[in-house]
């Protein structure tokens, strides 16, 4: 069985390609639980960057 989300990202590529788009971004946090990272990763997305955020208790 495949997830939901693998015809809708399928779905909205299609549709950006068939507006003329040659290519889409997403913002995806890589801790995120529910493994989203992953999913855009199977999906062909490769990461380009990632991002650190710091933080200090005060």
């Amino acid at each position: 069985m495949c997830p939901p989300s693998r015809p809708l990202i399928g779905h909205a590529l299609r549709a950006l390609a068939d507006q003329g788009y040659d290519r889409a971004g997403v913002k995806v946090d890589s801790a995120n639980p529910f493994g989203a990272f992953r999913v855009y990763e199977k999906a062909g997305f490769t990461s380009r960057r990632r991002f650190v955020r710091w933080a200090l208790e005060v």
